[in-house]
């Protein structure tokens, strides 16, 4: 039930979306995550582009920690320092 929600929320995020969404490259940490994940690059990316609007995607990847995957991203902002 929980990952039912969890995909409900972040199909909303893709939908609330800036339509200028970066095009974002998403190394994986093992062949293979990106076809296990239920959720796509390209929702992940947009999400993490929802939560932060004014930031720049700088890197992304997907990892499995704990047997679960993990979409990780390192957003720069403007006038701020660190990611």
């Amino acid at each position: 039930m929980k990952v039912q929600t969890m995909v409900l929320a972040l199909a909303a995020a893709f939908a609330a979306a800036p339509a200028g969404a970066q095009d974002v490259t998403v190394k994986e940490d093992k062949p293979g995550l990106l076809a296990k994940a239920t959720i796509t690059a390209a929702v992940a990316t947009a999400t993490a582009q929802a939560r932060v609007p004014k930031g720049k995607i700088v890197a992304a990847e997907i990892e499995e920690e704990k047997g679960k995957l993990i979409f990780s991203f390192d957003i720069k902002t403007t006038g701020k320092s660190g990611i």
